[in-house]
């Protein structure tokens, strides 16, 4: 069942993990989610970073959960004492934790005979949760209304999300990127007024050094494949135009 529309729905990311914001390892969720979802047509807005703190998480989603028309969860929904997300979830909303059936089934089926009562805890989520289900996925992608909550463990995460953006799709974004040998300051100007002449075009530049020469890598963004070759071609053409062919 696809979902098809004309507007990019605004987004927000929510990673959650307390040896993500120490540093202790690094994360891969941000990226794949920013990623996969843009090329699907969602809008990100926003990603934070969030400790594993029910307090925390529950403040965040329910100031959020107004400005946004989709936000995606990740991690902390596991069966330890830090897996604190579906909590979070029901006090932010003033719901209540109910045991599934189906995922007591899912759930007992799937460990047998090395079930514990720590993996059951899994089962309990904020009333109303929907259990999106896929053949090829062992456990259900958890959705409460509009918020996803996927697992932290990345290749876990990656399996549902590819698995659920098959059903979606939204207005196509269309991406161009191009490189010019130049330094920000030559070109600044030039691309401000393109955004500004070019409604609905949004421009990233992103600069490097290679030896001792300026590289631009510049992104351009739009819904409209037209408007977004036809900038591209202004942009190259002033680079080749404005920025000096030998840099000192």
């Amino acid at each position: 069942m696809k979902n098809e529309s004309e507007k990019n729905p605004s987004t927000l990311i929510i990673i959650i993990g307390n040896e993500l914001l120490s540093g202790q390892i690094r994360d891969e969720n941000g990226y794949f989610l920013a990623r996969e979802l843009t090329n699907t047509g969602f809008k990100i807005e926003k990603i934070i970073f969030l400790p594993d703190d029910k307090g925390i998480i529950s403040k965040e989603l329910s100031e959020n959960y107004p400005k946004y028309d989709y936000i995606f969860v990740t991690g902390g929904i596991g069966p330890t004492h830090d897996d604190v997300t579906l909590e979070a979830v029901a006090k932010a909303f003033n719901k209540k934790l109910v045991v599934l059936p189906q995922l007591v089934k899912i759930i007992s089926d799937y460990f047998k005979d090395d079930l514990t009562s720590a993996d059951l805890k899994m089962a309990s989520v904020p009333e109303n949760t929907e259990l999106i289900t896929f053949d090829e996925l062992e456990f259900p992608i958890l959705k409460y209304e509009k918020i996803y909550l996927l697992p932290g463990i990345p290749e876990i995460l990656r399996k549902k999300v590819k698995c659920l953006l098959r059903n979606l799709s939204f207005k196509k974004i269309y991406k161009k990127i191009i490189e010019i040998k130049c330094r920000e300051g030559l070109i600044a100007e030039y691309i401000s007024n393109i955004v500004k002449q070019y409604n609905g075009i949004s421009i990233g530049i992103y600069p490097k050094l290679i030896g001792k020469s300026n590289i631009l890598t510049i992104v351009i963004k739009g819904d409209d494949k037209y408007y977004v070759d036809k900038v591209s071609n202004l942009i190259e053409k002033y680079g080749e135009e404005k920025c000096p062919k030998k840099e000192k």
